[in-house]
């Protein structure tokens, strides 16, 4: 019904004994143009839901353990903001109110410098300014024009009491947080902010953003002369009208040229456009051990592959208790966002003749499920192409020889799998010949080796894993040729070569004797966690050696081929990661143990004294460590690399990079 201005109904007066309700259009108005309290609260409601129902919703998922900083020493309780310094390859951390609590302490720090496993490289303090600031709430940061110098670099700091963001430089020193820092500010009250959060600086258009959480506003600073806080800065803002009350992080995704906005209690993140339209939401609430998103950035995933999202929580705020130290550092990436390349079928060695009319698939599955886009191969044999678009390669083969051929496969996220194998082209005109066995498999250089196949008469050389006998042969019969293993042979499959074609055994031939080398890949390998005590890490890309918290390694070889030689050296070869001051305690461990399911509880203990020990470590750096002792001959053995120290080593595991996962060299005498 129309009610009538003045009325009692549009009032909102009682008639009747009963109380009338005005009634209200979508936007909690009433027919008199007022609105009352819960119609315009019942609005704005279905305004934010139809908005959020609107975009993307995705899940985030834990990319490593969450991180403590309460164990750092000095313990940082209440960390408010997280930012990338890509000169250093580090995250920089503020503490809005490590002085203020009991329970961690204050020594005179409320910044740290931490690399992707959470472990401190550096500390400074903003106390340490000529005008100090006692509650640093959030961090950005500007790399300058040269990523590889810090001296470029530019740390903007929010300071709630204070209602500014200080712009800071680092001094002589090349460090932020110390007496020498370069200092100045700008006014984010004057600008009209009452409660400073997280700022975040645009290296696109050059602006400052910073978060206001009382006002739920952003505020968009663009330096006119490109200097804050002269003057004549130019101030917009919007409002964020999403649902939640309380954002203290802000962040940006560069690749999107988005900004991130953290929803505290809610642990949601809003991705939205530079003047505040929302696109989609992170919602990371499904993840336990972690309370609230008190900042948050985006910097290099620990795994050493593409970006995460960085998160530090303060937990219990020392207003409620003085005596809380529980803050945490959490990496988090969006679920199925880690990319694993198609995996490419080998076909073995391929055989054809002159003239040859070739039609031959490549074969890929991609374990993420996408989409394979191209596909490529190289070093084909004369006359074959590949069909980028369908993977199918074909030709004639018009020139004999042996070809070392790679083949991949590209999925619609850019992750690109390979395989090589060998594909050898004979003449035309006979059959080329065909190697079913040798005796012994095994010997060291100088070993008499007998050929067992078939088409062997004219053969013309042979080879081990592609060393020439140099002459050093026999041919007994069209089956059969007896042949001298050469200097300079390593361990692999023999050849026989004639002038139809090349035969290749299936069966590697193993060198054995002085001076040669046997080189193992890991059959298993993981890292198990104290505070995780019954997680699996076993499909992790990294080993982590850490004695704060507790982190241990394991790796499993199977060692073969070494008969009855004697046993030299053996090197474990690790690529380090992150730099350490210790590299870890080597023991043999005999105990049973699975990949894909040890944990910390299962994990058989490390026997005896150490094998050997590793002193300082640095990222980008192969290290050799000698267990002699630990392989005797032929069999499986186990490794369990420990550490006391708490600034911890991360080396590439078997599941990482191609090319850098560990490796056991035995030498044979």
């Amino acid at each position: 019904m129309a009610v009538p201005a003045g009325s009692a109904a549009a009032s909102g007066g009682i008639r009747g004994g009963e109380r009338v309700a005005a009634e209200v259009d979508a936007e909690g108005r009433t027919a008199v143009g007022r609105a009352t309290r819960p119609a315009r609260a019942k609005a704005r409601s279905a305004r934010v839901e139809a908005l959020t129902a609107s975009v993307p919703v995705v899940t985030a998922a834990l990319v490593q353990p969450i991180i403590d900083t309460w164990r750092w020493s000095p313990a940082s309780p209440d960390p408010s903001g997280v930012v990338y310094l890509p000169a250093l390859g580090r995250l920089q951390i503020a503490d809005s109110e490590v002085d203020e609590t009991t329970g961690a302490g204050y020594h005179g720090v409320n910044l740290w410098q931490v690399n992707a496993s959470g472990s401190v490289l550096d500390t400074g303090t903003t106390l340490a300014w000529s005008t100090p600031s006692k509650e640093p709430t959030g961090l950005g940061h500007d790399p300058g024009p040269n990523l590889g110098s810090i001296s470029d670099d530019t740390l903007f700091v929010s300071d709630d009491p204070k209602a500014k963001v200080w712009i800071v430089r680092p001094g002589p020193d090349g460090r932020f947080g110390t007496a020498d820092d370069p200092v100045s500010s700008f006014d984010a009250g004057a600008a009209g902010s009452t409660d400073t959060e997280d700022p975040e600086f645009d290296p696109v258009s050059g602006h400052l953003f910073f978060l206001d959480g009382a006002q739920t506003r952003i505020y968009d600073i663009d330096p006119v002369n490109g200097v804050f806080g002269d003057g004549n800065d130019v101030v917009t803002s919007f409002n964020l009208a999403f649902g939640p009350t309380d954002y203290e992080g802000l962040g940006s995704d560069q690749a999107n040229g988005t900004l991130l906005v953290g929803a505290r209690k809610e642990k949601k993140i809003y991705e939205i456009t530079k003047t505040g339209s929302l696109v989609r939401i992170i919602d990371a609430s499904g993840i336990s051990g972690f309370k609230f998103i008190s900042g948050l950035g985006m910097a290099p995933s620990s795994t050493g592959s593409g970006m995460s999202y960085w998160i530090v929580d303060r937990n219990v705020d020392n207003g409620s208790n003085s005596n809380e130290n529980d803050g945490h550092l959490v990496e988090i990436a969006l679920e199925g966002s880690t990319n694993t390349p198609p995996i490419v079928t080998n076909p073995g060695t391929k055989t054809n003749t002159e003239g040859d009319a070739v039609s031959y698939q490549i074969e890929a599955t991609d374990p993420d499920g996408d989409a394979i886009t191209s596909f490529g191969a190289s070093g084909l044999p004369t006359g074959l192409v590949v069909d980028p678009g369908t993977g199918l390669i074909t030709g004639t083969t018009t020139t004999a020889g042996s070809y070392a051929v790679t083949i991949s496969a590209t999925d619609d996220r850019g992750g690109v799998g390979s395989t090589s194998f060998t594909w050898n082209v004979n003449p035309a005109g006979g059959t080329p010949p065909t190697i079913t066995g040798f005796s012994p498999t095994s010997g060291p250089i100088g070993t008499s080796v007998t050929i067992s196949g078939s088409d062997f008469t004219g053969a013309s050389d042979v080879l081990f894993n592609g060393a020439s006998v140099q002459g050093a042969f026999a041919v007994d019969s069209d089956t059969q040729i007896t042949a001298t293993v050469p200097s300079g042979a390593t361990t692999g499959p023999i050849s026989v070569v004639t002038p139809d074609g090349t035969g290749t055994s299936s069966a590697d031939f193993t060198v054995t004797g002085t001076g040669s080398t046997l080189t193992f890949a890991p059959d298993a390998d993981a890292y198990v966690l104290e505070r995780r005590p019954d997680k699996n890490f076993g499909s992790k890309p990294t080993l982590l050696v850490d004695g704060s918290p507790p982190k241990h390694s394991l790796i499993t070889f199977t060692v073969s081929g070494v008969g009855g030689a004697t046993v030299t050296s053996v090197k474990l070869r690790l690529y380090c990661t992150n730099s350490s001051n210790a590299g870890g305690d080597f023991f043999r461990t005999s105990g049973a143990w699975q990949e894909g399911s040890v944990t910390w509880n299962t994990a058989p203990p490390p026997e005896g004294t150490a094998l050997a020990s590793l002193g300082s470590v640095a990222t980008g750096t192969w290290y050799e460590v000698d267990v002699s002792s630990f392989v005797t001959g032929d069999g499986t053995y186990s490794l369990r690399i420990t550490s006391l120290s708490g600034n911890g080593a991360d080396y590439v595991s078997k599941e990482g990079t191609a090319g850098l996962a560990p490796e056991l060299v035995v030498t044979l005498g």
